[in-house]
């Protein structure tokens, strides 16, 4: 029977929570991956998929902070 150890990625493409838009959409793009795994302190914490990356209200520079216009 095969178990999901013999499928996993061993080698996953992750970011800090800490960090802001511009180098998780840079990343997924050129490395052409379409999930970064979040991680903090070795822990697995969340997940961001490149489909966020159009819903999501991102500013157009990816890492200024967004300014409401009326």
């Amino acid at each position: 029977m095969m178990i999901v150890r013999d499928i996993m990625y061993k080698n996953f493409a992750y970011i800090s929570p800490q960090r802001t838009m511009r180098p998780a959409a840079k990343g997924m793009i050129h490395k052409g991956i379409d999930t970064l795994f979040v991680i903090k302190n070795d822990r697995g914490v969340g997940a961001i998929g490149i489909r966020d990356l159009f819903i999501l209200p991102v500013p157009a520079s990816f890492g200024s902070p967004m300014k409401i216009i009326r």
